[in-house]
């Protein structure tokens, strides 16, 4: 079974830091009072200082912090930091870093980047290959690291923290301290899992801070039905727009772009959309478009059947990649022909 399906840390009684990442000999390291100095996580990439869930505040008088990790020497590994705090409500989080080949399956590759390229996803800065949100990242290794199957690695981090709320459990934040924190936690881990993993060369480093940040949900009514995320054509009729929650315009970028519609009832998407033109990021998308063209008229490859729709093209030297789950083919073409008009491009799909 992989380490990206292996069920992690366990919470018991306290705080379990679990970081497992590979095959290798397995370190551990807990923590109950001060942090320490020495202590280190996630293969000596994180000291004490680099996030807020990492320091001593954080923890208060009885909370706990525990870690272990194994070094990706096959090839794949995970580390698990998982957090408990007397001193919050009871604040339990997991942050975990996966270290592996990109999911295999199309459908399985194409769910994971939409994890982590949608939503309120924003690139790396310093035009690194990949994307962050505040409680997420995930970063493509160079080609040095590939798998054996030539299948891009990655390292990608997640983050769920609950605390007690009245009569239960709610979700919160988990202290990664914001997206600019979250880069540079996800590049530290990735350069020390590159290292012990025999791939590692020229630190990769996080310069400049996030700028480009996504925009706060709005409500879907009537009156934008017409133009949702603020992109015409991308429509709906009344019926349906009375059933929808709320629309996110994300980031708007030259190299990544998205837009998330939600029911109104159950917060789910209603439909999803992705623009790629990060160099590093299409070469996720290979072997995930297919050969064929998307339908009659447009340009590139890919197929627009199903829930799960993606295509790959061009935009003058660069190649440009979507991905749209939800969609009818008319909603896909208003996104893709938006996003190439911004950049300069000629349409993707056929103009009504």
């Amino acid at each position: 079974m992989s380490a990206r399906r292996r069920r992690r840390a366990l919470f018991a009684g306290g705080v379990v830091v679990a970081l497992l990442i590979g095959w290798g000999a397995a370190e551990w390291v807990r923590d109950g009072g001060p942090f320490g100095t020495e202590a280190r996580h996630c293969w000596d990439a994180w000291a004490p200082d680099d996030a807020p869930f990492l320091s001593d505040a954080w923890l208060g008088e009885a909370g706990h912090r525990t870690g272990t990790s194994e070094g990706p020497e096959r090839g794949e590994g995970e580390c698990t930091v998982s957090v408990a705090s007397s001193d919050r409500d009871d604040l339990r989080s997991e942050i975990e870093v996966v270290y592996g080949p990109a999911p295999e399956g199309a459908d399985e590759r194409f769910d994971w980047l939409l994890e982590h390229l949608g939503g309120t996803a924003v690139p790396v800065p310093d035009g690194l290959p990949g994307a962050v949100t505040a409680e997420s990242g995930m970063l493509v290794l160079p080609e040095r690291c590939d798998n054996a199957d030539g299948r891009p690695t990655t390292v990608s981090l997640t983050a769920k923290s609950t605390r007690n709320w009245n009569n239960g459990r709610r979700a919160t934040s988990s202290g990664l301290g914001g997206v600019d924190r979250v880069a540079r936690l996800l590049v530290a881990a990735a350069d020390a899992a590159m290292d012990r993993a025999g791939c590692g060369g020229p630190r990769q480093e996080v310069r400049s801070p996030v700028l480009n940040l996504p925009e706060d949900a709005e409500k879907v009514f009537w009156s934008s039905a017409s133009s949702l995320c603020r992109i015409p054509g991308l429509a709906v009729d009344k019926v349906t727009a009375d059933s929808l929650g709320d629309q996110r315009v994300g980031v708007v970028g030259p190299e990544l772009q998205t837009c998330v519609v939600t029911r109104r009832h159950s917060a789910e998407p209603y439909l999803s959309a992705v623009m790629v033109a990060r160099p590093g990021l299409m070469r996720l998308f290979e072997g995930l478009a297919g050969d064929g063209v998307p339908a009659p008229g447009w340009r590139g490859t890919g197929s627009l059947a199903g829930n799960r729709q993606v295509v790959r093209t061009e935009c003058g030297d660069r190649r440009m990649g979507f991905l749209m789950a939800g969609t009818s083919e008319e909603q896909a073409a208003a996104f893709a022909n938006s996003a190439a008009d911004r950049l300069g491009c000629a349409a993707v799909a056929p103009r009504p």
